[in-house]
């Protein structure tokens, strides 16, 4: 079995006594290469011969070579060593970073509610990745449940769709690969899940709803595995704010479609539904007619947030200013905590240089402590996030206390 980046470590070959001879022998070198054309690496000085007690030589110079038979031209057929037997499926790469518990969290009895201390996680695609940016759907969640506090992960990846999830190779495997170390992040729990899909898979047009209904079901038959608690979100209208001549009529009865089939869904499942394309239908609100723009994301989580909670009254103000920031300076306060936190999940959720991380080209210097070469700097630098998340999440904790505190009080 070939290990990783052996094609680079020095070759040294102990030659039995009783294959020299007095007087001049021979050495001849069989290289087999799979990919390249072969032939010795190293600097010229690397290559020597000597014996013990005996005085090196050196054997560099021209060699003599010749192309040998091919693998394919030798015919040998099937290999005679038994197959290995079949990997297990993989995991969806959708639910491959949650922890599966032993038994998923039951459905919420009487709609959406928080006691505390809960685990929520965003799936979806790209204007869910980009909740974290500006932070309001958080700091709304975290102001209208001041005395419980949850932890909110956004595990989200740009361009998902319910057919699709790309990840880099090893992305929170359990399997330790071939070429290193396995991903070495904890899996994350998930007692809440908001799942938002359906924006890309409109544009294909109506006619592919059914395909999007089925794969659609099948993606929340998998979450239900790990909670019974997942919350709907449908995408958000068309619209042609740069008067690119977009056809947004036709775009938005594909878009009502597969919103009314993610309403049924949630009325079949009895799970709760974000309306977003209802409710923000004609309020402009995208930057290129399907991703949100600042106003947008401050819209719609003034929604998702007015949707779930049961006193809308307890819902803080989000009106903006126009650097983005909130009107109320408590409220900007927590928003500050939660983009600081949403940074450093950033760092620790899709860190740069995978390949060099956890990927496959854990066997290069750069991805090594040049003091100790048995060491990898680049996955401790990652764990070291975990207690610096934990603080900001307690900072998110207590401004949003602060942010629904009357003054005076």
């Amino acid at each position: 079995i070939e290990r990783p980046g052996f094609w680079a470590t020095p070759r040294r070959y102990a030659i039995k006594g009783e294959l020299v001879k007095g007087g001049r022998n021979v050495i001849a070198v069989r290289v087999i290469d799979h990919g390249w054309p072969g032939g010795f690496a190293g600097k010229a000085a690397q290559m020597r011969i000597g014996g013990r007690g005996l005085k090196s030589l050196s054997i560099a110079g021209d060699w003599k070579f010749q192309p040998g038979v091919t693998l394919k031209a030798l015919g040998l057929g099937a290999l005679a060593a038994p197959a290995p037997p079949p990997p297990p499926p993989p995991t969806p790469a959708l639910v491959r970073p949650l922890a599966r518990p032993a038994s998923p969290r039951p459905p919420f009895a009487n709609g959406f509610a928080l006691k505390g201390g809960e685990s929520i996680v965003i799936l979806g695609g790209s204007n869910a990745a980009e909740l974290p940016r500006f932070g309001y759907f958080e700091t709304l969640l975290a102001a209208s449940h001041p005395g419980r506090p949850v932890l909110l992960r956004n595990l989200a990846w740009p361009a998902d769709t319910v057919y699709r999830q790309q990840r880099p190779r090893n992305f929170f495997s359990v399997v330790n690969p071939g070429y290193g170390e396995r991903d070495g992040r904890a899996p994350v729990p998930a007692d809440i899940v908001f799942l938002w899909l359906g924006q890309s898979e409109a544009m294909d047009g109506a006619e592919n709803l059914g395909a999007f209904v089925q794969a659609y079901r099948e993606k929340v038959d998998l979450l239900q595995a790990y909670t019974g608690r997942v919350v709907l979100v449908t995408p958000v209208p068309c619209e042609d704010p740069l008067g690119l001549g977009l056809d947004t009529k036709k775009h938005n009865r594909s878009l009502a479609a597969f919103a009314q089939a993610i309403r049924q869904l949630g009325k079949d499942k009895k799970l709760p539904v974000i309306d977003l394309f209802s409710r923000l239908k004609g309020r402009q609100v995208t930057r290129d007619g399907l991703l949100l723009s600042r106003r947008g994301h401050s819209l719609a989580a003034q929604e998702i947030v007015r949707t779930l909670h049961r006193e809308p009254s307890g819902i803080p103000s989000v009106e903006l200013r126009p650097s983005g920031k909130l009107q109320s300076q408590p409220a900007e306060n927590l928003r500050q905590a939660v983009l600081k936190k949403n940074r450093l999940w950033q760092q620790y959720w899709r860190p740069t240089n995978w390949s060099f991380l956890y990927g496959n080209r854990q066997t290069q210097p750069s991805s090594r402590d040049h003091r100790n070469r048995q060491v990898r700097w680049f996955p401790g630098e990652l764990q070291s996030l975990l207690p610096l998340l934990d603080e900001a999440d307690n900072k998110i904790h207590a401004a949003a206390k602060r942010a629904t505190t009357p003054p005076g009080s």
